[in-house]
């Protein structure tokens, strides 16, 4: 008999031991919280995103070609996952994005958005002059030749930095571009930037930024009150009336003293009735007998101006 209590000693023994083992290495369930894919769908070409469920990101790659300034992705979760407040339009430029996914386990994982433009490196930008400080008047615009993207114009950021720091950064100025071979046969492209009509005179850091690179050029700038310039058209406008002239492109009204023109042989002045940086408006004195006269600006600082149109001076309108 005794062999026999020995057998099922010895089995029960192993089924202890097999129990064992076999809890012991149950795999523990994956988190129901996870990005599966992520796509951002082209007409021609859809991007793929590369998930790391490691390190949890989600790395996007855009070509620079593709001319894209923002993402709209779709997003495929584990079976019952949600996102909350998940951006449906990501700027390319933007940094922080994060999925916050939930589980239908009600496990979490937060994944983080990384953008990678496929750009030209280094950025190369030309500087503005050969000289060691160029001198440009406020109002004007500004041109900058690198290596941009023809695609993607209006992503060329330039910032004027000025000797305390503050940064200005510029608007977008005309819509005429051109292309400039080098001689190693590569194209860059000239784009103009608008300076406010409010900057300051002085010495100012030039910084151009095309999406995610930056270069700052070697070269500063200086800030001057240029001889201003005014545009009037040809004014019809009766005794007693105003009329409008605005600023040349290149130029701000700055301390404006005088606007007159030649009565007779004697000059009357057109009283000014207020000025802006860009624009002013000015009367015609109800004395003015109906003609054609060639006005003179006068601004303090500079020669008086002698325009090349005419305001024309027609009889009061009687009621």
């Amino acid at each position: 008999m005794k062999p026999n209590y020995l057998i099922a000693a010895c089995c029960a023994v192993f089924i202890l031991l097999t129990t064992a083992c076999t809890k012991k290495n149950d795999p523990t369930p994956e988190p129901n919280s996870k990005i599966l894919t992520y796509t951002i769908s082209l007409p021609e070409n859809d991007i793929h995103g590369v998930v790391d469920d490691l390190e949890k990101t989600v790395t996007v790659y855009i070509p620079l070609q593709y001319g894209l300034t923002f993402i709209e992705p779709k997003i495929t979760l584990s079976p019952g996952a949600t996102i909350k407040d998940a951006p449906q339009r990501i700027d390319i430029q933007s940094e922080g994005t994060t999925y916050v996914v939930k589980g239908s386990d009600n496990s979490t994982a937060t994944y983080k958005l990384v953008i990678i433009v496929q750009q030209k490196t280094p950025l190369v930008v030309d500087e503005l002059s050969k000289d060691d400080i160029t001198k440009i008047n406020i109002g004007s615009s500004i041109t900058i030749t690198g290596n941009f993207e023809r695609t993607l114009f209006d992503e060329v950021k330039m910032t004027l930095i000025a000797a305390d720091g503050k940064e200005t950064i510029l608007s977008k100025g005309g819509e005429y571009v051109s292309s400039v071979i080098k001689a190693d046969g590569k194209i860059f492209y000239s784009i103009d930037r608008q300076m406010p009509l409010d900057m300051q005179p002085g010495v100012y850091k030039v910084r151009v930024k095309f999406l995610k690179l930056t270069i700052e050029m070697k070269k500063p700038i200086e800030l001057v009150f240029g001889r201003p310039g005014w545009l009037l058209g040809n004014k019809i406008v009766n005794q007693g009336e105003t009329f409008i002239i605005e600023r040349s492109y290149n130029s701000v009204f700055k301390n404006f003293k005088e606007f007159s023109i030649m009565v007779n042989g004697v000059k009357t002045l057109l009283p000014i009735v207020s000025y802006t940086l860009s624009e002013a408006v000015i009367r015609v004195p109800e004395n003015v007998p109906p003609g054609d006269y060639i006005p003179t600006a006068l601004f303090e600082g500079f020669p008086p101006k002698t325009g090349f149109s005419y305001v024309t001076v027609r009889e009061k309108v009687k009621n």
